[in-house]
């Protein structure tokens, strides 16, 4: 998508208007499976400016689609990315934690590997982050 080659290139505010129209179109259209990759790119896009709140917004929207496409590769992705941005920027692995475990396991039954590698230490980061709160008493 020409959008990622802007985002990655630095020229997010392009990117972003982009993206913008993208999602525009497809909403008009009925194409959920371009808008669940619009939101999934716009997501990215405010990950990269570390504005979390927005991306999360569009996760939601875009997990909605991909169960109802059944797209499982899409769905992973987009549970990692809100399993990040819950447990390690916003610091609530309890609540992160089950959606980081269902991206993993989803990635791990449809042999998705190299997926399933990059998913894998965000379900171990919550799960560290979860132990040590418990026992944040003993030091």
């Amino acid at each position: 998508m020409r959008a990622e080659v802007l985002r990655r290139s630095g020229d997010p505010n392009a990117a972003g208007r982009l993206l913008e129209r993208a999602e525009s179109e497809a909403r008009e259209l009925g194409a959920r499976v371009l808008l669940q990759q619009a939101l999934g790119e716009q997501a990215a896009l405010y990950m990269d400016q570390r504005k979390w709140e927005p991306a999360l917004i569009r996760l939601k929207e875009q997990e909605r689609l991909c169960r109802e496409l059944g797209d499982t590769r899409s769905l992973a992705i987009c549970q990692g990315n809100r399993a990040l941005i819950i447990g390690k920027r916003l610091h609530f692995p309890e609540e992160a934690l089950p959606i980081a475990r269902e991206a993993y396991r989803l990635a791990d039954e449809h042999g998705l590997v190299t997926l399933a590698k990059r998913l894998k230490p965000i379900v171990e980061h919550a799960e560290w982050w979860i132990d040590a709160e418990d026992h944040r008493d003993w030091f």
